[in-house]
């Protein structure tokens, strides 16, 4: 019953794997001046103009053309996965929100200690140059994923130190976590559940009711934290409860549902997929903060 979290970007997160299993792991110019005099003039030389820029974090900047890239990259991949693209609109608000979540990992490389300077970068770029075939191979991916060479360096240098700081951040999470072990009577009727809460009321123990409901599982829900379940309600009413406690009708997109807390404990040791759903909303909230103090501009 866990909640889906949190989407990426696949392609770069793959290489990097790749990387680190392997090894660790042109400016536009201003026009010259137009001569209005017959008398020879020294003329400026050029100037470099900055390039336009899609997404601005703080000031740091992601290209137009990065982000273009990445809108096509982020299409390929739906494409490839066989799921239906979203409307234009919200294609781009994905892609522009994932890349305001890279800059912010990667604005923060320093305080992990995560900066990669660039003889680090080199080594791990010439260990997934190796890994793929050689030079004219990774030229070939580079070319299929919407990548020059500059545009890649930059994008993977983000993507390695964000990648570095969400492990910073997702290695700090304890092992333990308050939790409650919980079991539920679940009926697609609420009159049927009305009945079974009126049997609890009467006396009858919730272990028989939920036997006679599901007799494989018997309703166990198992030990969770906080947030685990995919219905907040169901989850909110475990909490809620004190042990040995059974809640009312309780309505959700899946049912009507009674919950009962078995028992709980405020240091239970995490499952394993638990910890990911922990470390995972870990990560969510420290973004969250983040992107609510930052300086955010996106170009439409």
């Amino acid at each position: 019953m866990r909640r889906n979290i949190l989407p990426t970007a696949q392609i770069l997160a793959a290489l990097l794997t790749l990387a680190l299993v392997s090894g660790c792991a042109g400016n536009n110019t201003a026009s010259l001046p137009t001569v209005t005099s017959d008398v020879p003039t020294a003329l400026p030389l050029p100037t470099a103009t900055s390039e336009p820029m899609a997404v601005l974090v703080n000031g740091q900047g992601v290209t137009v053309v990065e982000y273009q890239s990445e809108v096509q990259r982020y299409r390929a991949g739906m494409q490839a996965a066989g799921q239906q693209l979203p409307a234009e609109a919200e294609q781009e608000a994905a892609v522009q929100q994932e890349l305001i979540r890279q800059v912010l990992l990667d604005q923060a490389a320093a305080e992990f200690t995560c900066t990669l300077d660039d003889g680090a970068l080199q080594s791990r770029l010439d260990a997934m140059i190796a890994a793929v075939g050689g030079q004219e191979a990774f030229n070939s991916w580079l070319q299929q994923n919407f990548y020059d060479a500059s545009t890649f360096r930059v994008a993977f240098k983000r993507s390695s130190q964000a990648a570095c700081v969400r492990d910073a951040l997702t290695a700090a999470i304890p092992l333990t976590a308050p939790q409650v072990h919980a079991r539920q009577i679940r009926v697609l009727s609420e009159s049927t559940a009305r009945g079974y809460l009126a049997q609890l009321q009467a006396g009858v123990s919730f272990d028989e009711l939920a036997a006679q409901v599901d007799p494989v599982t018997r309703g166990d829900l198992g030990w969770f934290p906080h947030g685990y379940l995919s219905q907040p309600a169901v989850d909110d009413a475990a909490f809620a409860l004190s042990v040995g406690g059974y809640s009312d009708v309780i309505s959700t997109e899946v049912g009507f549902h009674i919950i009962y807390a078995v028992e709980k404990d405020d240091a239970h040791p995490l499952t394993p997929d638990a910890l990911l759903f922990v470390q995972q909303q870990a990560v969510e909230t420290w973004l969250m903060q983040r992107q609510s103090a930052a300086s955010i501009s996106v170009t439409p």
